[in-house]
């Protein structure tokens, strides 16, 4: 079974709100209650609950953690090590 994306789980979590709202008679409180309810349920196990775990919101881009096995880019201090101003002592 493959991993769902966060587009996904995002659909799958928005909807099941949104039908809760439209399936649960009353008024517009006791819907509002309803949805607020199956919000807290579904964040504490579930799609909602992977969600937490990844941290994004709608149209946050995706992106990679850095690989841990490589160093990120280095830029030179200078690019000719004469300009430091350091007194290099002759070869012999």
């Amino acid at each position: 079974m493959s991993t769902p994306t966060d587009q996904q789980l995002l659909s799958a979590f928005t909807e099941g709100l949104m039908n809760t709202f439209t399936v649960t008679p009353g008024t517009n409180n006791e819907r509002w209650r309803a949805v607020a309810n199956v919000a807290l349920e579904m964040t504490s196990f579930g799609a909602g609950f992977t969600l937490l775990q990844r941290k994004r919101k709608w149209g946050q881009p995706v992106t990679n953690p850095p690989d841990p096995t490589q160093l990120p880019p280095s830029t030179p201090i200078v690019s000719n090590p004469y300009e430091l101003g350091i007194a290099l002592a002759p070869v012999q």
